[in-house]
């Protein structure tokens, strides 16, 4: 097989690598270097759901960039990056813990996470105190 040319792609039904596009575009289902899980083919096999999960990743990324302005939105925006981190690495066994740890890292508001654990525990009875 000859080596793959841009913009060749879509002209013989492969994609940039030379590879046999899926019929229906899904790259759930794997290619020539992954073997798919049952994750991924339970969402490859359910078009409705994979266009969901294709449309809520599109939007968060798309919009990720509105908790710069709106800090509130971190609360929703970063447990949604987590978890499409985590699907990706449950569906196709792509380690993209980094990148989910640094959204963690960089997006959470420490010092409010901190002063509510301090408040938790300040109304945790220390162990072996008598009950009020």
């Amino acid at each position: 097989m000859e080596p793959a040319r841009p913009g060749a792609a879509g002209a013989r039904g492969a994609d940039v690598f030379g590879r046999l596009a899926d019929p229906d575009g899904c790259a759930l289902r794997g290619d020539s270097h992954s073997h798919p899980n049952s994750l991924a083919l339970f969402v490859a096999d359910r078009p409705v759901l994979a266009h969901l999960f294709a449309a809520g990743s599109l939007l968060l990324e798309t919009f990720f960039p509105l908790v710069l302005f709106v800090p509130r939105l971190r609360w929703l925006f970063v447990p949604g990056a987590v978890s499409m981190h985590l699907g990706i690495g449950l569906a196709m066994g792509l380690d993209y813990s980094a990148l989910a740890a640094t959204v963690v890292i960089v997006f959470v508001d420490w010092p409010v996470v901190v002063a509510w654990v301090r408040r938790s525990a300040a109304t945790v009875p220390a162990p072996g105190a008598a009950p009020r």
